[in-house]
């Protein structure tokens, strides 16, 4: 069956609206490119590395020779406005040429893929030349005005449709499944589920976010700001669960976005800060897909890593008694539910109660790895079962990256960067990384027990969602 695009309406506006797409995605990644290459050459002239540099060996050299006490910590802070001035031009720099970098690689993939679009299809006989220079086509690569014009004006009347059936009505029969490029390919695929955006995706991501703004609202300004839990992590599993790597980091960076504004904190924005939804986004994703790959063997990694981590947690927490001084019966954590210590009694209950949650966690996952294979065996159940123990260790693997390890650091690098100095009860920046680590480790002791609650909650919602309105769902899309 042979249809003329110029006798159908529909395949005519079909294509026309395609074309308009493309040309304004194309435009959009020229606009980013052109953004942020010129960001790259503003900071670059507005920050000479190489002088920058000398100035600070110079004052480093000037605080080896001064003996004076005020002077000392006079050239301290200057060393550390210029090291801070310093790394933050060139991690702006940096951020700036890889985003150019991305922009003009999408723009360029834009193109070909428009390029090839229309060679493959001819070449193919889906699509049939009635009158126009194919050779032409090539030129779709480098220039999306003249595509526009050309595609618009002379191929798209001269275009032809082969079909192998008869079909009723155009509006009725799946366009983009008979012209996809890469049939049952792997990077087609990728496109389909990371890439290309779904009316669900829309919908979804702006309950989403309209929930993480409503729960910030109340965090932040109502008598529910005691709870002193940050809901992000939470949300970037969710992101991570629904919508997995690209999608998910994009929504993570908006919520981090929000949640500055709404706090009125974004002019503090720091990179170490904005980068952490990310990751736990990154982090999540891979381990969703691991989870669905092989259950087994992530429950069996489940254990490994969460034997670890407690282990950490309950040696932090005994080295933390055995550095209190006189009759101390309390110690620091962060602040959580408006505590800010904990008595010595509470911490040795909540080490008891870890033991057991590991001790049970581990029989647990023996049931499951005994009877997962079982004909017999009860499927929701072990699922059940599966579920909590991958949650959990989920959720310390998030924590003791982000937290644990990160935070100490990037609170550390962001003091300097707003000229705090070191406190004087702390010899290096060592006892200082540690000094902090330890009441966030202890945190945890209440902190992680909350988060694997609400997660555990949520995970069969998540599924149910997952399942409906993505898994099933295959043409709804932009």
């Amino acid at each position: 069956m042979k249809i003329f695009i110029k006798k159908s309406d529909y395949l005519k506006k079909y294509f026309v609206t395609q074309t308009w797409q493309r040309f304004f995605l194309a435009l959009f990644f020229l606009l980013l490119f052109v953004l942020f290459l010129g960001l790259t050459i503003w900071i670059f002239n507005q920050t000479n590395f190489k002088t920058l540099s000398n100035e600070i060996s110079s004052l480093q050299e000037l605080k080896k020779t001064s003996t004076n006490s005020k002077e000392i910590l006079k050239l301290t802070k200057l060393i550390t406005e210029k090291n801070s001035e310093w790394q933050t031009s060139l991690i702006l720099s940096i951020i700036f040429i890889l985003s150019a970098t991305i922009s003009l690689s999408l723009l360029l993939w834009t193109r070909i893929y428009d390029f090839l679009y229309f060679k493959n299809n001819l070449n193919d006989q889906k699509l049939i030349n009635d009158g126009f220079n194919s050779k032409i086509i090539i030129f779709f690569t480098f220039s999306s005005v003249f595509a526009l014009i050309y595609k618009i004006k002379l191929m798209i009347p001269n275009l032809s449709v082969s079909l192998e059936d008869k079909i009723s009505e155009e509006k009725l029969y799946n366009w983009n499944h008979h012209f996809q490029l890469n049939k049952n390919s792997k990077l087609n695929e990728f496109y389909k589920k990371h890439i290309k955006i779904t009316i669900n995706d829309i919908a979804l991501s702006g309950i989403l976010l309209a929930l993480f703004v409503i729960l910030t609202l109340l965090t932040k300004y109502t008598f529910l700001r005691f709870l002193s839990i940050n809901f992000e992590y939470v949300f970037a599993i969710v992101y991570a669960f629904l919508f997995r790597y690209i999608k998910g980091i994009v929504l993570a960076f908006i919520s981090d976005a929000l949640s500055l504004i709404i706090s009125g904190k974004i002019a503090f924005w720091y990179w170490g800060y904005a980068i952490v939804p990310l990751i736990i986004v990154l982090i999540s994703a891979f381990a969703f897909d691991f989870y669905k790959r092989n259950k087994i063997m992530t429950v069996v990694w489940s254990n490994l890593l969460m034997i670890l981590a407690f282990a950490t947690l309950i040696f932090i927490f005994y080295y933390r008694l055995s550095t209190l001084q006189g009759d101390a019966t309390e110690f620091k954590i962060s602040k959580i539910f408006e505590i800010k210590k904990l008595p010595v009694v509470v911490g040795i209950a909540l080490v008891f109660i870890y033991w057991l949650i590991a001790l049970s966690l581990v029989i647990l996952s023996a049931y499951y790895i005994a009877k997962v294979k079982s004909k017999n065996a009860n499927k929701l159940k072990l699922d059940k079962i599966a579920n909590f123990i991958f949650i959990f260790a989920l959720i310390f693997v998030v924590i003791v990256i982000s937290r644990w390890l990160w935070g100490p650091y990037v609170w550390i690098k962001y003091s300097l960067y707003i000229g705090k100095l070191r406190s004087k009860s702390y010899l290096t920046d060592l006892d200082w990384y540690f000094g902090l680590m330890i009441p966030i480790v202890l945190k945890s002791f209440i902190a992680i027990p909350v988060y694997v609650t609400l997660l555990v909650a949520l995970l069969p919602a998540m599924q149910f969602l997952k399942r409906r309105y993505f898994d099933q769902n295959l043409f709804a899309k932009y």
